[in-house]
């Protein structure tokens, strides 16, 4: 695909592993762009709009990460990226309803080693 091509020529330059991660960062960022057009859409269908929240933030993330990934700033994006979806499930569930104990515990269950992991690469 040419926008695949034209933000991987940014990192022709860059090492080795910097230019397939940046190949795979682009393929996860559209793959979350359409997963949450479609995931909004289905919700939307079936009139559950207080699950088209995160769709949107998923997407809205995803778009602005995919614009700056374009002008070559892989590194900053890709980590700013991953740990705003990290916390992503955390804010919603904290706009949506109150946390109890059950939640604060899966979501540092699932979420933290995630945001963890996403620093430390």
């Amino acid at each position: 695909m040419k926008i695949f091509d034209s933000i991987n020529m940014l990192y022709v330059d860059e090492p080795v592993n910097i230019l397939v991660k940046s190949k795979n960062f682009s393929v996860l960022l559209c793959i979350f762009s359409l997963a949450a057009l479609i995931l909004g859409g289905m919700n939307l269908a079936l009139h559950n709009l207080h699950n088209i929240i995160p769709s949107v933030l998923v997407l809205l993330f995803s778009v602005i990460a995919l614009a700056f990934h374009s002008k070559g700033k892989y590194t900053l994006t890709s980590t700013l990226y991953f740990i705003a979806i990290g916390f992503l499930p955390f804010i919603i569930s904290m706009t949506q309803q109150t946390l109890n104990h059950r939640d604060v515990f899966m979501y540092f269950f699932f979420c933290v080693p995630f945001i963890v992991l996403t620093v430390i690469t």
